[in-house]
């Protein structure tokens, strides 16, 4: 379920629309898939914490402190893949 755009549940439906397409061809060459579900859970951490300071998404948008409450409370849901 959305509001503004925002999970209020967060699941990977819904957190899969935080990664634009740049962001998703931008970090493929790095070996990171932004459009694959357990390739975000992977690096949830590390994608918690530069979207929290501001240094991701490079040269797009930041995201707003619910978008990070809501990827961070994806992160920590069990079986968020599911």
């Amino acid at each position: 379920m959305e509001q503004n755009g925002i999970c209020l549940d967060p699941t990977w439906a819904c957190i899969s629309k935080y990664f634009t397409p740049k962001d998703i061809s931008c970090m493929a060459r790095y070996g990171l898939a932004l459009d694959q579900c357990a390739s975000v859970l992977e690096n949830a951490g590390e994608i918690y914490e530069r979207v929290l300071s501001g240094n991701m998404p490079k040269g797009g948008t930041r995201w707003t402190p619910e978008m990070c409450a809501n990827f961070k409370a994806w992160m920590e849901t069990p079986n968020p893949c599911a």
